[in-house]
């Protein structure tokens, strides 16, 4: 029997300054979508309630630090911290462009984990015989019905 791990994404990113033909910061993103996965939900999902309380409040610190800490965390579990930490630097501190710069990669992440999910949990469930205990639940009531009709 082979067991294989699949469920990966790896990328290279390239960061520029400006109309700079080389980057200015490289990193390689290697990501198990299986073992990231609780964390990565979380980490979006707390952004996703930090941005909400941002825009409702957005002159308020509490909510401007929750935002950038909900970015940094998110950037930690796709990143790793070293590299975190690296695209922080390159982009000053200036959270809401780095989000607006990386969201369509962020999205792309957050599918492919969610997919990742979803696949694992239906042969989970195939595997341990929840579907075909439906189907077989299904079955002998169908069988019940016809002896009970050929009875009558």
């Amino acid at each position: 029997m082979q067991i294989r791990r699949q469920n990966r994404i790896q990328e290279t990113l390239e960061f520029y300054m400006g109309e700079a033909t080389a980057p200015a910061l490289t990193v390689n993103v290697d990501l198990n979508t299986d073992e990231m996965s609780g964390a990565a939900q979380k980490a979006w999902d707390v952004l996703s309630v930090a941005t909400v309380e941002l825009q409702r409040t957005p002159e308020r610190v509490k909510a401007q630090e929750n935002y950038g800490r909900a970015v940094i965390a998110l950037f930690s579990v796709i990143f790793g911290e070293q590299d975190a930490r690296r695209v922080l630097e390159f982009y000053e501190g200036r959270s809401e462009e780095m989000l607006v710069d990386l969201a369509p990669f962020f999205t792309e992440v957050m599918e492919k984990v969610q997919a990742a999910r979803n696949a694992r949990i239906s042969q989970f469930l195939a595997l341990s015989g929840k579907g075909k205990a439906a189907a077989m639940r299904a079955e002998i009531a169908q069988n019940a019905a016809l002896r009970s009709t050929q009875e009558g």
